[in-house]
């Protein structure tokens, strides 16, 4: 899902932003020019959700280190 629309708009308005991306199936293979399938098929719908939660964990860590370095440096 794009936000470029969404980050040009705040912007625009003279808003500061911090834009974050989380990857959830990144297709093992495609590196190599494969499809992204597995031995055992597609990358279903459920290890998408299980590269969100374990991202999840880190996002919320890292939000919350750079949450007060943000503010501070806005003051």
């Amino acid at each position: 899902m794009s936000t470029v629309a969404e980050a040009v708009a705040a912007r625009h308005c003279g808003l500061r932003l911090l834009g974050l991306s989380l990857i959830t199936n990144a297709a093992p293979g495609a590196a190599e020019g494969g499809s992204g399938d597995t031995d055992e098929g597609p990358t279903g719908h459920q290890e998408v959700l299980e590269a969100a939660q374990a991202g999840a964990r880190h996002l919320r860590a890292l939000l919350k280190a750079l949450a007060p370095r943000l503010d501070a440096q806005h003051a």
